[in-house]
């Protein structure tokens, strides 16, 4: 599963892996080509991420590795690209401070404590969302780099959620088992051990056929490509299948077409 922001919260540089780990809580300590900010040091506070966006601005903006600057590079461009939020995975729930923001696909009023994730929004004001589990699978946090949204799988049940007015834009999923993020399209691919959808800015854009009778296993990305291995009853075998990223048209697996 992968999740975590995507985008350096100092200068906007989008990111080959999560700044702060897929699991939203674990900085890498990698450090961003374009401004040099190490993940987990000058970013983990609105203080830091401000000071070191000045001193990087003050040196007119040079890239840290100077060779890896792309030649139509646009320093302002790119600082459009600033996150509006910043995401932490919390163990629980806090016994002190603020209520948090309680947030249920059923619409049934406060749950008890689901997966908690705490926001941080540049003005440095902080607020806790607990999000009510769907009916098991995976748990993950997910930034995209072109929306002022974030993606949520708590238990398997997807939420679509505006940091910034703490609302909830939509639901999807409810037994998400398999979460991969394709930074570069932006897009998000999750899957329920049977078929797999692509998400895009919270929106779907396609769904696949089935894909396994009853789960999946080394579900990878590669290239244009989703690969794994699907279940199958008959055989008690793993069928090999593949999956078209643009499309969504498969090929193999253990479920008949």
């Amino acid at each position: 599963m992968t999740g975590g922001e995507y985008r350096c919260r100092v200068c906007g540089l989008l990111q080959i892996e999560a700044i702060w780990g897929a699991d939203g809580q674990c900085p890498t300590y990698c450090i961003c080509e374009c401004c040099g900010c190490e993940f987990g040091y000058e970013d983990c506070s609105v203080e830091g991420i401000r000071r070191h966006r000045e001193r990087w601005l003050a040196g007119d903006g040079a890239w840290f590795e100077a060779a890896k600057r792309p030649t139509n590079w646009s320093r302002d461009a790119q600082l459009t690209l600033l996150p509006e939020f910043y995401l932490r995975v919390l163990p629980g729930l806090r016994g002190t401070g603020p209520n948090p923001v309680p947030f249920s696909a059923a619409g049934l009023g406060t749950p008890a404590e689901g997966f908690v994730v705490e926001f941080t929004l540049p003005t440095a004001e902080k607020w806790v969302g607990n999000f009510q589990p769907g009916a098991g699978g995976a748990s993950v946090v997910l930034a995209a780099p072109d929306a002022a949204q974030v993606i949520v799988v708590s238990g398997g049940q997807g939420y679509v959620v505006a940091p910034k007015t703490r609302s909830l834009v939509r639901c999807f999923g409810g037994t998400i088992s398999e979460v991969l993020y394709l930074p570069k399209q932006p897009a998000l691919l999750v899957g329920n051990g049977l078929w797999f959808e692509r998400v895009e800015k919270g929106e779907s854009v396609w769904t696949s056929r089935r894909v396994s009778w009853d789960g999946m296993l080394n579900v990878t990305v590669t290239d244009s490509t989703l690969v794994g291995e699907a279940y199958d009853p008959m055989t008690n075998d793993w069928i090999p299948f593949e999956v078209d990223l643009e499309t969504g048209d498969v090929r193999g697996g253990s479920y008949p077409q």
